[in-house]
């Protein structure tokens, strides 16, 4: 049973997209935190003719696998590879991907306990290896338009093949100078203990609108890629990384902070 009474009453600044559903937030809140969402991006889905035309180029009659790296490609992206699913294998990124797709029906036969494109890719790898598959895979992956290659790189070094199939983008939202002033009052009102951020993203959009979170605050990172996001910027304040981007891998990386 989780150590909850540690952040009760504890502020917590919650980085995610508008209009995204954040299990996250709730139980942090069940267990007695004060959150307070920020919504500093939007998630975007892609044009219908665009992913037709992306399928379309692609030769799909042999795929072993339909991998998702994100909640957000189960989200916007099932409908297009349901039928893949029927025989090719579901490999995932972190619960919260395995629980989006198990949802639509689908059954995860991978899911990485590294919570990062390059630690699905070692699973994979690993896996086929205890399997004793030596047939070279052909892999079709679905999520985000500004992925990088940190997924598909270990694979084609190996010889596999990846199709990538982009179905949604994250864009960074628009603000005037009035609502930055009137943004920054709110956090400062709200005096933030830790900040969750929960993708790199979010990271490079609260570098970009120039937001401070406070002076002893500590950003706590969801994973790998975010906090490979979060080194790249000077903060002028500490952080942390869950081992698991669930609220249990939360919990246990808050209870460091002093």
């Amino acid at each position: 049973m989780p150590d909850e009474q540690s952040i009760v009453g504890k502020r917590l600044l919650m980085l995610r997209p508008e209009g995204v559903c954040s299990k996250l937030e709730v139980q942090l809140q069940a267990w007695g935190a004060i959150v307070e969402p920020l919504h500093l991006t939007k998630i975007v889905p892609l044009e219908e003719q665009t992913i037709q035309q992306q399928i379309g180029v692609f030769d799909l009659s042999n795929i072993d696998w339909v991998v998702f790296t994100s909640q957000q490609g189960v989200t916007h992206g099932w409908h297009w590879v349901e039928a893949f699913t029927k025989k090719a294998k579901i490999a995932v990124v972190g619960q919260a991907t395995q629980h989006a797709v198990e949802a639509m029906g689908g059954a995860v036969s991978v899911c990485a306990e590294r919570t990062s494109g390059r630690g699905l890719a070692e699973g994979l790898l690993a896996h086929w290896q205890a399997e004793g598959i030596t047939a070279l895979q052909r892999v079709l992956w679905v999520g985000s338009a500004l992925a990088n290659d940190d997924f598909s790189a270990p694979l084609e070094a190996q010889g596999h093949t990846v199709l990538r199939l982009p179905v949604y983008t994250t864009q960074a939202m628009v603000f005037s100078a009035e609502a930055l002033v009137s943004l920054q009052q709110q956090v400062d009102a709200f005096q933030p203990w830790a900040v969750v951020v929960t993708s790199g993203s979010g990271v490079k959009a609260l570098a970009l609108v120039g937001l401070q979170v406070g002076v002893g605050c500590t950003l706590v990172s969801l994973g790998e890629s975010t906090t490979n996001a979060i080194l790249g910027f000077e903060w002028g304040c500490g952080f942390v990384e869950a081992q698991a981007p669930t609220a249990e891998g939360v919990l246990a990386v808050l209870k460091t902070i002093t």
